[in-house]
This record gives structure tokens, sequence and C-alpha cells, in this order.
């Protein structure tokens, strides 16, 4: 339904306006352009190992934040789920030789098996080695 009104006055403030209200001439259709998406899911990204990531507790510990981080994983959301951590770990660093230990720990080359939350997933991240299972090579295992 199209409705033309014509011959009308508008008072608005002190202006008098007359005209038609509607325009004689179309207004052309909006153009949408749909919004570029972004993949869904990126390329993995992976990193190499750094210096000192076999001997030096710090270097292990920002790996591993870096990684959980990247993986969604918190300190809670791991408690016994050690094979969680060591899929974020390798997923980030693929040539990382970490395994799991009887007793759900990581096992890190270099170090041996480490705890890795503090006070039972409450406050934190930890990197602390526990000397509880050593590190050995594939073939060893």
């Amino acid at each position: 339904m199209k409705v033309r009104l014509t011959n009308i006055e508008i008072i608005c403030d002190v202006e008098l306006l007359d005209g038609p209200l509607m325009p004689t001439t179309p207004i052309p259709p909006v153009v949408v352009v749909p919004p570029v998406v972004a993949p869904d899911s990126p390329a993995p990204v992976t990193l190499a190992l750094p210096p000192g990531f076999d001997r030096l507790t710090s270097v292990g510990f920002g790996m591993l934040i870096t990684a959980m981080d990247r993986a969604g994983l918190t300190p809670i959301g791991v408690q016994g789920k050690g094979p969680a951590i060591i899929a974020g770990l390798k997923a980030l660093y693929p040539d990382l030789d970490v395994y799991l230990s009887p007793s759900d720990a990581p096992v890190w080359p270099g170090h041996g098996s480490i705890d890795v939350t503090i006070d039972s997933g409450k406050g934190g991240w930890s990197f602390r080695v526990d000397h509880v299972t050593a590190w050995k090579p594939a073939g060893q295992r």
C-alpha cells in the first residue's frame, strides 16, 4: 500500500514546510555486504624448544603457562587429567618429549616428573620437580 500526502502544511517552530513528504524518485536499495568471516580453525601454531627447556625450571614454567593458556586449560580443570596437559604441551611444542608418569604427572626431559599445580589447583600453575619419576628416553620407558 502506498500513501501520498500533498498540500500539507507543517509548522515547526517558525518555519513553514510545504511540499510532498515522499520523494518522487525511487530510493536505491541498500546493498548489504556480508562481513568477512575468519576461518573456523586457524592454522595450528607450533613453537621450537627454547634453550634451557631441559635444565632451567623457569624456562619450563614459561613453556607450561604458554601451552596451557593456548590450550584453554586451567589449574583446577586439569586435576586428574594428565593426558590433557601432555596434549596441550605437545600441540604447541611437538618436539618436546614429555610423557605421563604412572602417577598422572608430566615427565619433563632433564627434570623428571613435575607437579604443575599449586595446592591441588586452587592457587595456579607451578613447575616443581617432585623427584618421583625420572625422565627416560623413548626407547627405555
